[in-house]
């Protein structure tokens, strides 16, 4: 998605007495508020809204931020042509000599979770201070800042319910992924002739989103194993319960991917059987119609030959001379050996299961 910055930076600040709804700032007023909220002793939360490089470099300069960190933050202004994966790729990273940590989450923009327009926020956690980054709007941090009403009584756990909310937005994709690879399952057995390409158009759009939705939550569970467990994090995350419970939410949305990843596979094998099944069914027809019609033709040989050596040197009934000889004995000899022929040609043929 692409930055919000034509409207101008929109800043939302949760705190003990400085609760302030999203309002839009100017550069220089956004300067002065940040110096203020450097001084405090309280946990304050400030969200930034529709950031471009020069608010990115007044807040690198206010809280001596790494040059990493500033470079993470300012993509999208530098105009890299990259894919969106390459240059936001989620990440923890721990600066102890700049006394923060850096962490870099994919979360939706809207409140129905569309899984195409994913926003990276990016959170700078200090001791008492919550910094939230992003380009555009993500309903979930909107939410929590309205249940807040100005209170934190601590910011690992204000970290926890934000990084909570963008996983359960997740959470509803993986089991719309469930439900539908569940319908395509179904599908197989009672699919028609003119459904094979919206069907095939279906599986590959289900096989892409499960791709990226293992990757972007294995990112999220590294990246929460490593909140647990690099050292000098403890310093950010005391509380370890919190970080243990994000863990088990990502571990299960995975352990259900790789559920809806063999359902999806299983499908996709058992659409291939049936076609495979149906082209052997209409071979086999084929095949039926060419041995009945080469049987016909092998009957009708010999009666051609027959009919092709004596049928023009042969009197036809109304066509005796009143001198001949013969009379009718040689038409009567030529029809009854036809006769014999065809008779013994399909006797033969019943006896061998040939017809």
């Amino acid at each position: 998605m692409e930055p919000d910055v034509q409207n101008g930076t929109r800043v939302t600040l949760v705190g003990e007495g400085v609760n302030q709804g999203c309002q839009t700032m100017a550069l220089d007023d956004l300067r002065t508020l940040l110096h203020k909220t450097v001084q405090r002793t309280h946990p304050i939360w400030i969200d930034v809204q529709g950031i471009g490089s020069d608010v990115v470099k007044l807040i690198g300069e206010v809280f001596s931020l790494h040059s990493l960190t500033v470079e993470d933050c300012t993509h999208y202004e530098e105009g890299i042509h990259l894919s969106f994966e390459a240059l936001e790729r989620e990440k923890m990273e721990l600066f102890r000599s700049h006394n923060y940590c850096f962490i870099q989450f994919h979360a939706f923009a809207l409140a129905d979770f569309h899984h195409d327009e994913e926003v990276p926020v990016k959170l700078l956690v200090f001791p008492n201070l919550l910094l939230t980054l992003h380009h555009a709007p993500v309903d979930c941090l909107a939410h929590i800042a309205g249940k807040l009403k100005g209170r934190i009584a601590d910011l690992a756990w204000l970290v926890y319910n934000i990084l909570k909310a963008i996983t359960f937005q997740y959470f509803m994709v993986v089991e719309q992924m469930l439900q539908e690879n569940d319908t395509l399952d179904q599908l197989v057995d009672i699919l028609k002739e003119g459904e094979q390409a919206d069907f095939l158009r279906r599986v590959r759009y289900s096989r892409r989103t499960l791709v990226r939705l293992q990757m972007t939550l294995s990112a999220k569970r590294r990246i929460v194993n490593s909140m647990s467990r690099e050292e000098g994090a403890e310093k950010f995350f005391p509380n370890l319960h919190y970080l243990h419970d994000l863990f088990d939410h990502l571990s299960v949305m995975l352990t259900r991917l790789e559920f809806s990843d063999e359902m999806l596979t299983s499908t996709s094998e058992a659409y291939t059987s049936m076609t495979s099944l149906n082209v052997a069914l209409a071979a086999n027809a084929t095949n039926e119609i060419m041995k009945k019609l080469t049987l016909v033709a092998t009957l009708i040989l010999p009666l051609s030959l027959i009919a092709g050596l004596w049928g023009m040197n042969v009197k036809l009934p109304g066509m005796i001379d009143s001198d001949t000889e013969w009379g009718y004995w040689p038409f009567t000899i030529i029809m009854m050996t036809c006769v014999s022929v065809l008779v013994l040609g399909v006797w033969y043929f019943r006896r061998n299961n040939m017809m």
